[in-house]
């Protein structure tokens, strides 16, 4: 036996009218979901494929029970009506929660509801997850990014769209799942969401996580053809990262932006993506994404103990089993408690967001010669890095602030390392330029009986080897003259084991000379053992 009523009548400030159906068979449980009353009266074919879903076939006394329900429309009652998920004045509605005060009717329907499935409490989440997590800053900072979505419109900014690019097995996918158990995936569908789809499903899949997180793996299965999906990449960067309201449905009266975070992966990086695709990679591709380029001794994933293969592949399987079987309640927890702070006191809670915005771009130190891209770009690192610290207040991630600042610090100078180089704006290809041309400012170190000068050079020796490889031994204020990036470059050259240094000290003690009883004289440098051509150091990079 079919049973069909209208729950009930809701209409919200824009006089926009909506139904709740709830329907059963047999005095089983009650199906439930909101439909468009306009709708209903224009067609009614969507209430028929729900009630289809259902397992109600529409034969004529089904028919004859749904005529009679609308018949029996109950007496409308004033609310707001959540047609998309994410904020709705002070409330937040989604289909992992709906939380805030005030008659908030969530009409998102449960197509989707698999995806946000919750598993075990926030408690065995960090044991299991969160705080293991705490020695990887990649880690660290996606979790980061995961909360980060329900923050966003507390900025000036509408999405956060960051990139995990790299060769495969990486733990790039692994490190998604993770990102993505911060609000579900324990159901029979992984939180995480394949490229393969049409561009309106995007859309909607864009809007599905709105004011939370969006995590799309894999490019390649965009289209089969490279170039097809180098294409369609492009326009998808330029359509996630949108500055400007979108129109919902084509409906202008309701102006509906797709704010949240994104979290994509892909094997090449944005720029070979869409160079690929006949697009230039210039400042206004840049400022649309944080790209975290993953590699397996620059730049991990996760920081191994092990060198084993078999090892580290079964670390990182066990993650992604754990991000599976702990979920859901983080990003639950996080959206009530800021919800909480919003009702108790609005400007308090803008004001502590702002103040921990200017806190880690504190952190990030952006030199004083920072251009236009570095800095939007630090804003939207500095919103992932505030959301961390409001979660972290909230009890929710439990990271102190060094571990945020080490997590922020460390994924910043790679995004901004390889944003420049990819931009033609490399600082190291400048710094070993500018060495070489110094050579001729260098006094040249000719060997130990050599008498050390009264008058130290401004910049420092140079000292070559029969091998074609060169000592540059460089000054404190010699080094700054040659960049105006230090740390980034000193990382760098510490990466490709060109900078010689003491075991606590990047610096080490450099023999320049004798002095007049015949005694060593050492002072303290920055010796760099390449070739004596510098810049050829970057061809064998």
């Amino acid at each position: 036996m079919v049973k069909i009523r209208v729950a009930r009548h809701v209409v919200d400030q824009a006089k926009m009218a909506m139904v709740e159906l709830a329907a059963s068979v047999n005095g089983g449980n009650e199906e439930k979901k909101f439909f468009s009353l306009g709708v209903i009266n224009n067609s009614q074919k969507d209430v028929f494929k729900w009630l289809g879903d259902i397992g109600i076939a529409m034969v004529p006394d089904a028919r004859q029970e749904l005529k009679e329900a609308l018949a029996k429309i109950p007496a409308a009652t004033p609310g707001v009506i959540a047609t998309v998920p994410g904020w709705c004045g002070s409330t937040f509605v989604s289909h992992a929660v709906t939380a805030g005060a005030g008659n908030v009717i969530s009409a998102l329907g449960n197509e989707d509801q698999s995806r946000w499935t919750a598993k075990e409490t926030l408690e065995k989440w960090q044991e299991k997850i969160a705080k293991p997590i705490a020695r990887h800053p990649v880690g660290v900072f996606l979790m980061c990014v995961g909360l980060a979505g329900p923050v966003v419109r507390f900025t000036n900014h509408s999405s956060i769209c960051v990139l995990l690019s790299g060769v495969t097995t990486q733990g790039k996918t692994t490190m998604q799942r993770l990102t993505g158990s911060c609000w579900g995936g324990g159901g029979d569908r992984e939180f995480i969401e394949s490229f393969s789809k049409s561009p309106q499903a995007f859309e909607q899949a864009a809007r599905r996580g709105r004011d939370s997180v969006l995590i799309l793996d894999e490019y390649r299965l965009l289209h089969a053809d490279p170039v097809v999906a180098a294409k369609q990449f492009g326009l998808l960067l330029f359509g996630l990262h949108s500055p400007m309201p979108r129109e919902r449905f084509g409906d202008p009266t309701s102006s509906e932006d797709l704010r949240g975070t994104r979290l994509m992966s892909s094997n090449p990086t944005v720029a070979e993506l869409l160079r690929l695709g006949g697009i230039r990679y210039e400042a206004q591709e840049a400022v649309r994404v944080l790209e975290l380029q993953i590699h397996p001794t620059e730049f991990s994933a996760f920081r191994f103990k092990t060198k084993d293969a078999a090892k580290r592949a079964r670390f990182v399987g066990r993650y992604s089993r754990r991000a599976r079987k702990y979920c859901g309640e983080a990003g639950r927890t996080f959206v009530t408690r800021l919800v909480d702070e919003l009702g108790r006191n609005q400007r308090a809670l803008q004001s502590r967001i702002d103040r921990y915005v200017l806190e880690v771009m504190g952190w990030l130190a952006l030199p004083e010669s920072a251009t236009a891209v570095e800095l939007r770009l630090a804003e939207q690192v500095a919103i992932v890095g505030a959301a961390g610290r409001l979660a972290s207040r909230f009890g929710v991630l439990p990271y102190k602030k060094a571990t945020l600042k080490k997590a922020m610090r460390a994924c910043w100078a790679r995004i901004r390392e390889k944003t420049l180089q990819s931009l033609g704006r490399d600082p190291v290809l400048m710094f070993m330029q500018n060495l070489q041309q110094a050579v001729p400012q260098l006094t040249v170190l000719a060997g130990k009986r050599q008498t050390a000068a009264n008058a130290r050079p401004a910049v420092g020796y140079v000292k070559h080897g029969k091998s074609g490889k060169s000592e540059f031994c460089l000054t404190t204020a010699g080094f700054s003259s040659l960049t105006a990036e230090e740390e980034l470059v000193l990382r760098w050259l510490e990466r490709r084991g060109l900078l010689h240094r003491d075991s606590k000290k990047r610096q080490t003690k450099v023999v320049i000379g004798r002095d007049k009883k015949g005694n060593p004289v050492r002072v303290r440098l920055y010796k760099i053992v390449c070739d004596a051509d510098p810049t050829r150091e970057l061809e064998q990079a």
